[in-house]
């Protein structure tokens, strides 16, 4: 499956249960695998050649002041829709936070589960856990679990990965580059597969999830650029866009004023880039209000359904560079 399929449906597509619901059900912990840490400043080797030889063309992008503009408490759904039709809802979720490889860090939930007419061309259930460093608003550990059904298919396919990520270079402006160690589990279709990576980058490097707590604490400054690369089943992605104008969104939470972002996402170099639309409210929460992906003859979104404001959590430091 493609990444832009991951980002929009694969991270995000949940069941229509309620949210109060998901709070209870959907948003359940999912432990984590022993995985050695990336973190200590030892070399990491690529396991294959890189697939951006230069760096991101854009420079750090500033980090907003002390005020996070998400919290513990904070929860949201999206209704998710294929060419028009409802196809699901996102649920996600900020957690109190905790302590995890050394760092302290906000965990960030999500629960993914297909439902509607869709179902019967198969199910899909998927839960994925960031672990957010408030410093930096990169992620410091992920997991996820993927459990499909494919039509007339018996067996399920159940993938688990698991990544560690430590920043090169800290300074004022944020992370500057970044080093990934993951491992990637696949049973399905009566075979296993068990692979692992450790990858390097000259960019900031988040995760599906991490990638919307890193876009709203940044300064989301008309015409300025950014560039951050994506950790996604062992592989980097690179994610280059531009932030736009403030837009009036409408969607199932009413309508709202939303600075656009427009981004493309790209494997390596020399592939096709894919395009997504993003609008973040116009206000101090930054709230995501409307995802879009152009996907053949028509668009996937996701479209802000409810939000539940968090607790105030502020900023610390930065922490030193190594």
């Amino acid at each position: 499956m493609r990444l832009l399929a991951h980002v929009l449906v694969g991270m995000a597509v949940v069941g229509a249960a309620a949210v109060a619901r998901a709070e209870d059900e959907d948003l359940t912990p999912l432990p984590l695998q022993p995985l050695p840490l990336a973190r200590p400043a030892s070399r990491v080797v690529d396991t294959e050649p890189a697939p951006f030889p230069g760096a991101c063309g854009a420079g750090p992008v500033p980090m907003l002041g002390e005020r996070l503009p998400w919290g513990p408490g904070e929860s949201l759904s999206w209704d998710v829709t294929l060419l028009g039709v409802r196809a699901g809802r996102v649920a996600a979720r900020t957690d109190e936070p905790t302590r995890i490889d050394g760092v302290d860090v906000y965990p960030v939930r999500a629960r993914a589960r297909t439902d509607s007419f869709l179902k019967a061309f198969g199910d899909f259930d998927a839960s994925m856990v960031t672990f957010v460093d408030p410093r930096t608003s990169t992620p410091v550990r992920m997991a996820n679990h993927v459990v499909s059904h494919e039509l007339f298919v018996d067996e399920p396919q159940v993938t688990r990965e698991d990544a560690a990520f430590s920043p090169s270079t800290v300074g004022a402006g944020g992370p500057r580059g970044g080093r990934v160690r993951g491992v990637f589990d696949h049973k399905g279709r009566g075979r296993k597969v068990h692979k692992e990576a450790r990858v390097s980058s000259r960019a900031e490097v988040v995760d599906l999830l991490a990638v919307l707590p890193w876009l709203r604490s940044r300064e989301l400054v008309a015409g300025r650029r950014f560039c951050v690369e994506l950790f996604h089943r062992r592989r980097l992605y690179r994610v280059e866009g531009v932030f736009g104008a403030v837009e009036v969104v409408q969607v199932p939470a009413g309508q709202r004023r939303g600075r656009r972002i427009d981004a493309a996402v790209q494997r390596a170099e020399g592939r096709k880039p894919r395009a997504l639309e993003v609008w973040l409210s116009d206000d101090d929460e930054r709230v995501p209000l409307l995802v879009r992906s152009p996907e053949g003859v028509g668009s996937i979104e996701l479209r802000l359904a409810h939000h539940q404001r968090g607790r105030a959590a502020s900023r610390p430091a930065a922490p030193p560079s190594p």
